[in-house]
């Protein structure tokens, strides 16, 4: 009996008003027998406060939120930038099984997402951060501590790019969670910008520390040992992200789920493989939504936001430039994200990335193109980077999107399960467009930031057509609908 799946989940799929009220940021009241829900001082503060006032109130305190993600991406920028040293050492030099081995860790997401995403639903949305954040430090730590020692050391590396999957898998599906839910409604569309702004800080400083790296150590010592030093930097905010991840509250939405589930009288908690089952059975559809809505927002994360360096020096230009390039596009993507996140307040979260996408389709081809026509022009490049920062920062907001796909009580397990099997369209973008580089396509990145934008726009459409047929055939909208 106890290897049996049953077909069914005992877990109630209700949305009672309680529930609905907490979705939106309003305080819930006394439930249960002579229980409160817990009131989230996050919510408390900003009764009565501004627009502005309410998201700096939340920004200040989801500091560990933007910590965790930062280390998340500055891992990811990390590798791209030592790729070349990590190549040599092992990978017999080979770009495409480098790119390989940095794809592997999107294989390992969905697993990640799925346990992550049980313990989320299931014991709440805080412990589940903070166990993926421990085990994504140690993974960035770990790769810096890679042996070189033939067979050995390409298995290290590949184990810790998929223990690397396997937290970021937990991490991202929680973090997004965590932020759709625990805003005020008002704020929902800039609070979610500090995901983003984490996924470019990270890349950012990745970057500057790897350029840092590569003009003060000689090419012999970034090989011997240099390559190591943007890895072992990650110790200390690591050692921070975990402490101080520990110190957040449970959303409200979870603290009322937690709280129905209780006068429900559940002798014991749904089994992990009840809750997969209810996930794949009655939620692939808007899964399938998922994987299609973000794939143009991971294809630039991965495309503009780090392998458009590599790009640039295949086309002639110097490290230092592409470097600076790179870096000056993170911030610009960053300068944007607060446009975007007013934008989605006000127009909601769905018509503002249907602009988006619709954006990208104009100025992916274009990014790449014009540097190709004018290679030797610096002014081509700020341009191309231009276009990049503006498609890529106001993308970042699907992240609410895809929170807002899901019911409460499966947020967290569909929410990691749907979004890093997406994820994989953009883990492999940069070794696919590697490839067809070399293979003499240099608009390669373009075209498949194109396809990506169009699936986008299209998949964007339909979930505004469904909402205003009021969640017919399928509901997409459990947070926030109006305005949607």
């Amino acid at each position: 009996m106890g290897n049996q799946c049953p077909s069914k989940s005992p877990r109630s799929p209700k949305a009672s008003s309680t529930q609905t009220e907490a979705a939106h940021g309003v305080q819930a009241k006394d439930v249960g027998e002579g229980g409160k829900v817990p009131q989230l001082s996050l919510h408390d503060e900003a009764q009565g406060a501004s627009y502005w006032g309410q998201v700096w109130d939340y920004a200040r305190r989801s500091g560990p939120l933007m910590v965790a993600n930062t280390l998340e991406w500055y891992e990811f920028g990390a590798y791209a930038f030592v790729a070349d040293e990590i190549a040599a050492n092992f990978f017999n030099g080979s770009a495409v099984m480098t790119w390989g081995a940095f794809a592997s860790t999107f294989i390992a997401r969905p697993v990640g997402g799925l346990c992550f995403g049980y313990l989320s639903d299931t014991f709440g949305r805080k412990p589940a951060l903070a166990t993926s954040v421990w085990v994504m430090a140690a993974a960035t730590v770990g790769q810096g501590l890679g042996p070189r020692v033939s067979y050995f050391g390409p298995a290290w590396m590949i184990l810790c790019r998929l223990g690397q999957g396997l937290a970021t898998g937990g991490e991202i599906g929680s973090i997004i969670v965590y932020l759709s839910e625990s805003p005020p409604k008002a704020i929902k569309g800039m609070a979610i910008q500090l995901l983003g702004i984490g996924n470019c800080l990270g890349s950012a400083l990745a970057c500057v520390v790897g350029w840092g790296l590569h003009a003060s150590l000689s090419p012999k010592m970034m090989l011997d040992w240099g390559w190591r030093v943007p890895f072992l930097l990650a110790t200390f905010p690591a050692a921070y992200a975990v402490w101080t991840v520990t110190f957040l509250e449970e959303t409200e939405d979870f603290a009322v789920l937690q709280t129905e589930r209780s006068q429900e009288a559940e002798e014991a908690a749904p089994s992990v493989c009840n809750e997969v089952l209810l996930v794949l059975q009655n939620h692939w559809p808007q899964g399938l939504m998922c994987m299609t809505g973000m794939s143009f927002m991971v294809s630039l994360a991965f495309l503009s936001g780090m392998y458009y360096k590599d790009w640039l020096v295949l086309q002639g230009h110097s490290l230092g430039f592409a470097s600076a390039a790179l870096i000056g596009g993170q911030f610009l993507t960053i300068a944007v994200q607060p446009i975007m996140g007013l934008a989605v307040d006000s127009y909601g979260v769905a018509t503002a990335l249907l602009g988006a996408s619709a954006l990208g389709v104009v100025l992916a081809v274009p990014q790449y193109t014009l540097v190709t026509m004018f290679p030797k022009s610096s002014a081509s490049v700020i341009v191309s980077m231009a276009m990049g920062a503006i498609m890529q920062g106001t993308s970042l907001s699907v992240f609410l999107w895809v929170g807002n796909l899901f019911p409460t009580e499966v947020r967290g397990l569909a929410t990691g399960c749907y979004y890093n099997i997406g994820a994989i369209v953009g883990g492999f973008a940069p070794m696919i467009t590697a490839a067809l580089v070399g293979a003499g396509i240099p608009l390669a990145p373009g075209y498949y930031t194109l396809a990506t934008c169009l699936l986008g726009a299209g998949t964007m459409v339909a979930s505004i057509k469904m909402t205003q047929n009021g969640g017919q055939p399928l509901k997409v909208a459990h947070i926030v609908d109006d305005p949607y």
